[in-house]
Formats: C-alpha cells, sequence, structure tokens
C-alpha cells in the first residue's frame, strides 16, 4: 500500500508541476503580447516550431507515458531482440514518442 500511495503523490506532483510550468509559459506569453514587446513576437512567428512545436510534442510524449503506465502498469517492450523494463521502458517511450511527434511536426510543417 505504501508504493501505491508513493505513485499517486508522484503522479500528482508530476500534473501539478505541468500545470504550474504551463501557466508560468503562457503568462509570460500573453505578457508579452499585451505590451507589445515586437522581438519574442518575431522570434516566434519565425520559429514557431522550434519555440512552441517541440517542448509541447516533449510534454505531450511525457503525458503518454505517465498515462499509459498509470493504465497498464509497468511498461515492458522489446525491439531487435533488446528487452526493456522498468524505467528503462518508460525512458525509451518516450523517447520513440517524442521522435515520432517531432518527425510528424516537421512532415507537417
Amino acid at each position: 500500500m505504501k508504493h501505491y500511495t508513493l505513485k499517486v503523490i508522484a503522479y500528482i506532483l508530476a500534473i501539478i508541476g505541468f500545470t504550474i510550468l504551463s501557466s508560468i509559459w503562457c503568462y509570460f506569453y500573453i505578457s508579452q503580447i499585451l505590451y507589445n514587446s515586437q522581438w519574442l513576437i518575431t522570434i516566434y512567428t519565425d520559429h514557431f516550431l522550434a519555440c512552441i512545436g517541440i517542448p509541447l510534442a516533449a510534454i505531450g510524449a511525457g503525458i503518454v507515458v505517465i498515462l499509459f503506465e498509470s493504465k497498464s502498469g509497468p511498461i515492458k517492450f522489446e525491439i531487435f531482440n533488446f528487452k526493456f523494463e522498468g524505467s528503462s521502458g518508460e525512458v525509451i517511450m518516450w523517447i520513440l514518442i517524442f521522435i515520432s511527434e517531432s518527425l510528424m511536426l516537421k512532415l507537417v510543417w
């Protein structure tokens, strides 16, 4: 039971962390628009994919891994006779999801 409560606390802290970081990002972005700061808007319009797309892909990959692991238990899979279990499975899955989302953004953009 103790392990279960630590896992729940870790998930809650991860969600709170994502919420706080995204709120700070949104506040900074909106304040730059309201105070008419042109240098940041120029960077965003010229490099939108690097400024917004890639960080959102990283957050999205993290959310997918967290939700998948919380619903189905520890992540275990095998690629080319390499077995990934536990934390290594989560890290490899995050990397694969992030790379696929980044390639998708590059193809669409």
